[in-house]
């Protein structure tokens, strides 16, 4: 073997550490040579080499060092490998999914305050240190090209947040107008809201709350009704006075079905206490309109497709 290669694995990446006397492989960390003669200066004194020496990579050198610079076995530097894969993983700012949320949230959704953006960037770290494998999510919707679900999963973690933000720290975010901006496939985010959505909760503090059932789902009613309405208003066709009165006729149908707007239910089992607050708050909103005989047809039809939401490309329409 030359002096310039490695006894063992034939490498030439061989770097001499003067302050051991020694000349190592950085590939399989063999001690190629000891005792080497010292260097011809001391610290604190002009090198007449310096132009000549090549600085060490130090995180070759984490690969094949350990914290003692003992040179690893190559069973540990396979495992060191693997180690620094998985923090690699664990570590947001490494995740370049996260990157790409974080700039759709400052371009796409740079309407929100920056105090909500704040937020909801914070709630994307803690979700990316807390659950390593959202970065691994690969879901596409059959409904649309690869380009667009690639897309769309980005701007269903910001909706699942915006989703739980309204529900916890009763914001008004317009997540069903967003919904509807983005075309967001109802399944891809129903899947997303239960791939991500119990973390989430956890991070903002859904849980640490410790609200009794009754007022949680009391505040979850009285949210969606607010959402879906404030989206409703934004047509010119319905008036303030009108969404008014939705908004009265939907409490009084909410307390006819024994939801616990004012207290707990008076019932054990309330007529819609399985289904979800929001399916509950949009079918209380659909039973409100059909009330109002001074709706026009063409008022029904915009509350209608508000409640409906985004519909799915490719579905039939009558």
């Amino acid at each position: 073997m030359s002096d310039n290669t490695c006894d063992e694995c034939g490498s030439e990446q061989l770097t001499n550490y003067d302050d051991r006397g020694e000349r190592i492989c950085e590939d399989c960390g063999l001690v190629k040579d000891t005792n080497l003669e010292a260097p011809s200066w001391s610290p604190g004194e002009r090198d007449p080499n310096h132009a000549q020496r090549i600085g060490v990579n130090i995180d070759a050198l984490r690969e094949t060092r350990d914290a003692n610079q003992i040179p690893l076995t190559p069973r540990q530097r396979r495992q060191a490998r693997r180690l620094q894969y998985i923090q690699q993983r664990m570590n947001p700012r490494a995740s370049e999914l996260l990157a790409e949320i974080r700039q759709l949230l400052e371009t796409e959704f740079s309407d929100l305050p920056p105090t909500t953006r704040n937020r909801i960037n914070q709630i994307l770290v803690q979700l990316f240190s807390r659950d390593p494998s959202v970065s691994a999510i690969r879901k596409s919707s059959s409904n649309r090209e690869e380009d667009d679900s690639w897309k769309q999963i980005r701007v269903s973690f910001l909706l699942v947040i915006m989703t739980y933000l309204n529900e916890l720290e009763n914001l008004q975010l317009q997540v069903p107008n967003l919904k509807r901006q983005h075309q967001i496939d109802r399944d891809l985010f129903n899947w997303m809201k239960k791939r991500i959505g119990s973390t989430v909760q956890e991070i903002i503090g859904l849980e640490s709350r410790r609200l009794g059932p009754d007022e949680y789902r009391r505040r979850q009613l009285l949210n969606f009704v607010n959402v879906y309405l404030v989206e409703i208003a934004n047509d010119e066709e319905l008036s303030s006075e009108l969404i008014h009165r939705i908004r009265e006729i939907t409490h009084e149908v909410l307390l006819e079905w024994d939801e616990p707007l004012h207290g707990p239910s008076v019932s054990d089992t309330p007529p819609y206490g399985s289904k979800s607050a929001e399916r509950v708050a949009k079918l209380a909103i659909a039973e409100a309109s059909n009330q109002l005989n001074s709706l026009s047809s063409n008022q029904r039809k915009i509350i209608e497709e508000a409640l409906r939401g985004p519909s799915r490309r490719g579905s039939s329409t009558a």
